[in-house]
């Protein structure tokens, strides 16, 4: 008697149909989807930022190995593994030449100096994607100054 009374008690209670779990279930879809496309705009924006913050890092040792040597590096390579066997002026080998895009950072030497400074004229740059021709990525240093020339 007792368990029959259970079983009536059971079949009574509501529960969730299949299109209300269905509905749900599109909901939370929907809003991981809008989520997603957010998430990737601020890690796009990361690179970049990422991109500068090095940039302006190598700029740096590109200056700390022209005052030890007295002229600028052939190329970022000379940072990580110096011709003339000193301690590199970056750790981490080829792996830290590398971007966010998986290309590599560039040296560009004008060869021409700043009438302002004085110093030589150069700036490290990297493309965004990682393909040549694409956008490029500067030092905060060297776009503040495009900036001001502008």
């Amino acid at each position: 008697m007792i368990v029959s009374a259970r079983r009536r008690l059971a079949a009574r209670r509501p529960g969730f149909t299949l299109l209300e779990v269905l509905v749900v279930v599109a909901i939370l879809v929907i809003l991981a989807g809008v989520a997603g496309v957010a998430v990737f705009g601020y890690l796009e924006n990361a690179k970049e930022d990422t991109a500068r913050t090095q940039c302006d890092f190598f700029e740096k040792q590109c200056k700390a190995y022209y005052v030890r040597n007295n002229q600028l590096p052939n190329s970022l390579q000379d940072l990580v593994a110096p011709q003339d066997g000193s301690k590199p002026l970056v750790d981490g080998g080829q792996a830290a030449l590398q971007d966010p895009w998986n290309g590599f950072y560039q040296l560009e030497n004008s060869g021409n100096v700043n009438p302002s400074t004085g110093q030589p004229d150069f700036f490290v740059f990297c493309n965004k994607g990682g393909q040549q021709g694409g956008q490029q990525i500067l030092s905060n240093t060297r776009t503040r100054q495009m900036n001001q020339q502008q």
